[in-house]
């Protein structure tokens, strides 16, 4: 569990009661920017000198690259964070993913023709800024083109965040009350905003679900990557 006393912990002393006693490691592969233990001083050269006494190896592999971007933990926060949701995904090789049970909404999106299973956004998970996003959301074992809202309902006065799914889809998919559902951010559609009148934010609903469908039919992941030399 990574909690404040781990947190705390030196690097050395990570290695040896980590590493060594409870994983019992014989090789350690590390990416170029690699740090571990308290103020990041754990690195490839600590790791080797320990190696000569606790008997592993290590390996440090170039970073792998995709397009502009060094596919890196920290490069994806910063993409996901800027709503570049698709980026992310190159870099990861799947969509960013969230998820959640569904709970009752208040019925206004089936009330304006566009029914949505709600989520309630995961603590501690990373997720893209307030907005209208093209998603894959996976229910009952099956994946289904959706058209999702994350935000805090503008046009309704505000309120807690929700992530709001509307299923592009006629077949039927089952039960979706208390349903455990996985959300995966495919595009970013545009930004959450505050319409004037219900019949105006249906107009625009029906846009976005057109946008959703252009966007998913588009939807390309990575088959492969490049490694820096």
């Amino acid at each position: 569990r990574f909690d404040q006393a781990r947190a705390r912990q030196p690097a050395e002393s990570f290695a040896r009661e980590v590493l060594f006693k409870r994983l019992r490691a014989h090789a350690i592969i590390l990416g170029p920017h690699a740090r571990f233990g308290t103020g990041a001083r754990g690195d490839a050269r600590l790791l080797e000198r320990l190696g000569g006494e606790l008997g592993w190896q290590v390996f440090t592999v170039p970073a792998s690259v995709v397009g502009s971007y060094e596919v890196r933990s920290a490069v994806v926060r910063q993409l996901l964070d800027a709503g570049e949701v698709a980026s992310a995904a190159q870099l990861l090789g799947r969509w960013h993913t969230v998820s959640g049970r569904v709970e009752r909404g208040r019925q206004r999106g089936r009330r304006l023709g566009f029914p949505t299973a709600n989520l309630r956004p995961p603590a501690g998970r990373a997720l893209p800024p307030f907005g209208i996003y093209a998603v894959e959301a996976t229910v009952h074992d099956r994946a289904v083109p959706a058209a999702a809202s994350y935000g805090v309902r503008p046009t309704y006065g505000g309120g807690d965040p929700w992530i709001e799914v509307h299923l592009l889809t006629d077949d039927p998919v089952g039960d979706l009350r208390g349903a455990e559902m996985r959300v995966g951010f495919v595009e970013r559609l545009r930004d959450e905003e505050r319409f004037e009148s219900e019949e105006a934010l249906r107009v625009q609903m029906a846009r976005d679900c057109d946008a959703a469908r252009a966007a998913l039919r588009a939807a390309r992941l990575p088959t492969s990557t490049k490694v820096l030399q």
